[in-house]
């Protein structure tokens, strides 16, 4: 780098925004980086959790295993221990203990880009390829937001590009240890995230083919390469073992069983649930045409530079094709294009190398000097993705989670009446304010007991509905059903912690006709905080002096705007304080 100083000033930036992201972009991009990271967590510290694809319900102990074993354990292993000190440095609210998580994903994810950089910087010789390559790796407007994430996909896509670095710095000299350390790199990307497993045999076929050596030493690379893999493998199974809790349970001669390892290798039961559900055909996942991957770049990922970012991926597959990371992320497209389940984050691998696209086009076209047009484009985009880097590293992307937050830290809160109009209740929606997309949220909240429960005209409540830890899409069929039928009044969640006092949200349904009255009966009764996401409920509250508004996921300048019928279209919480 010639510039060290520019160069040392946009390294510290970067990381200045990997910790604020870590503080301040809470909640998730997918729920499976709460559900099958941070559930998985508290499953192992024995607290009220909701893990992807365990059937709480069920007291069969084998059932809750195969549910569990298409699910790698090794970041919540990581994730466990970090928990583990954080309890011995009395550090035991969630919201504190996920910023540690954060914080330590985000060093993780900030590290291997560093590294890739000055590992590949010098794959470059054009000053402005240069420049570009230096910007865009650092301050990229997605960034900081992925390193923030608790997902499988950070973890795996960094030690990818780790392994790519260390590809890149000894690709000359290679000898049989560095194969050895390379494979074990690209272990951990591989048990992080099985899907990468694409990506790491096909540098597997690069490596044995690119180099021209003997065939005895193409054999010996290959050979040290699955060493490190399988090494990390088996450690990924021993880890495995300890998450289905059967570690202590293992005999001799169960442990000779060859049925025992291919019923415990999380690995392969994730490949074999998606060959019979919708790797191989589309099963109840909405699935998605061959090329439509681009479609969810062009619209999902920060459109109009989503434009710039599927040009540049183009361009460099077509001249590229010597280049390993050609062979990292082309065949992983196609493979993930056959399949008819399409996420954007499915893609992530591909769009983390974007700033060495970019880099890559520039140099391939070999830019003397930048004119009036030029520097106008490169202008406008870098604006626009400055623009997203702070928004995304510095919003919460999950409104809710300061509510659950403000409840948490605020002792004085025993009872919330959540109020909501019945003609404003959307059909897909759980009466639940925390059930954020279909996911309670356990981690955060700790709800120990959830229930369903109808208001008798005698004013005894029935119990319609239980859940020992969370309710998803039963439990909106369920509230939907009762709202219809008019029989609901409330819902009732019974929040238990150790640390802190039982506290009771009730859920209210109220018809429009009936609103203000209704609500007169409860503001002035006694002192109590409401929550809504009502439109109408909250006009109610602005002509009550009583109540003051305490905290809101939106500002209220936006809640009045009815252009288009903006207002009606947000999703927003208000919670009010009313006394007496």
């Amino acid at each position: 780098m010639e510039n060290k100083i520019e160069f040392r000033i946009i390294v510290l930036a970067s990381f200045v925004l990997h910790i604020l992201a870590s503080f301040l972009s809470s909640g998730w991009y997918n729920p499976d980086e709460q559900t099958c990271i941070l559930e998985y967590v508290n499953f192992k510290l024995g607290i009220s959790s909701n893990p992807c694809f365990l059937n709480i319900e069920t007291e069969n102990q084998l059932v809750r295993d195969v549910s569990l074993k298409i699910r790698s354990w090794s970041q919540p292993f990581f994730y466990f221990l970090l928990t583990k000190i954080s309890l011995f440095l009395n550090i035991t609210d969630p919201f504190s203990i996920s910023y540690v998580l954060k914080i330590a994903s985000s060093i993780i994810g900030f590290c291997s880009t560093y590294y890739f950089f000055i590992k590949t910087e010098n794959h470059f010789n054009n000053k402005y390829s240069k420049k570009i390559y230096l910007y865009s790796s650092f301050l990229i407007f997605y960034l900081t937001f992925f390193h923030a994430r608790t997902s499988a996909e950070n973890f795996g896509i960094s030690f990818l590009i780790i392994g790519l670095a260390y590809y890149f710095s000894n690709n000359i000299n290679f000898k049989n240890l560095n194969f050895f350390y390379l494979g074990m790199i690209f272990g951990l990307s591989f048990i992080f995230r099985y899907n990468l497993g694409i990506t790491i045999f096909c540098i597997f076929i690069y490596i044995s083919i690119i180099h021209n050596n003997k065939l005895s030493f193409k054999f010996a690379k290959i050979f040290y390469l699955s060493l490190g893999i399988l090494i990390i493998c088996f450690l990924d199974f021993l880890i495995a073992l300890w998450g289905l809790g059967k570690i202590q349970n293992i005999t001799i001669e169960y442990l000779y069983s060859y049925e025992f390892f291919l019923n415990h290798i999380t690995w392969l039961q994730f490949l074999l649930c998606g060959i019979f559900n919708d790797f191989c055909g589309g099963g109840s996942w909405n699935p998605k045409p061959f090329l439509y991957y681009f479609v969810f770049i062009l619209l999902e990922f920060f459109p109009p530079l989503s434009i710039i970012i599927i040009f540049v991926i183009c361009f460099f597959w077509i001249r590229g094709y010597k280049n390993i990371i050609f062979w990292s992320t082309l065949p992983y497209f196609l493979v993930h294009s056959l399949i008819p389940h399409k996420e954007l984050r499915f893609v992530f691998p591909i769009l983390i190398f974007t700033p060495y696209f970019l880099a890559y086009f520039f140099e391939k076209i070999n830019l003397q000097k930048l004119n009036f047009k030029t520097l106008s484009v490169i202008s406008v985009c870098f604006v626009i993705n400055i623009f997203g880097l702070l928004y995304y590293s510095l919003s919460s992307q999950k409104s809710e989670l300061k509510f659950l937050k403000y409840i948490y830290y605020t002792p004085e809160i025993k009872n919330i009446e959540f109020v909501n109009s019945k003609n404003e209740i959307k059909f897909y929606e759980s009466l639940n304010p925390f059930n954020i997309k279909s996911i309670s949220n356990n981690y955060y909240f700790r709800f120990k007991d959830i229930k369903l429960v109808e208001e008798a005209k005698e004013n005894k409540d029935i119990i319609v509905h239980w859940s020992q830890i969370n309710c998803g899409s039963d439990c909106i069929k369920m509230e939907q059903i009762s709202i219809k039928n008019n029989n609901s009044k409330y819902i009732l969640f019974l929040k238990n912690n150790k640390e802190k006092p039982e506290m009771n949200i009730h859920l209210k349904v109220i018809e429009k006709n009936v609103l203000s009255e209704y609500m007169d009966k409860l503001v002035f009764k006694e002192k109590k905080y409401f929550l809504t996401k009502s439109l109408e409920v909250n006009e109610y509250f602005k002509n009550k002096s009583r109540c003051k508004l305490i905290k809101s996921s939106t500002p209220s300048w936006i809640l009045n705007i009815s252009f288009n019928n903006i207002n009606k279209r947000l999703d927003f919480l208000n919670l009010y304080k009313c006394e007496l």
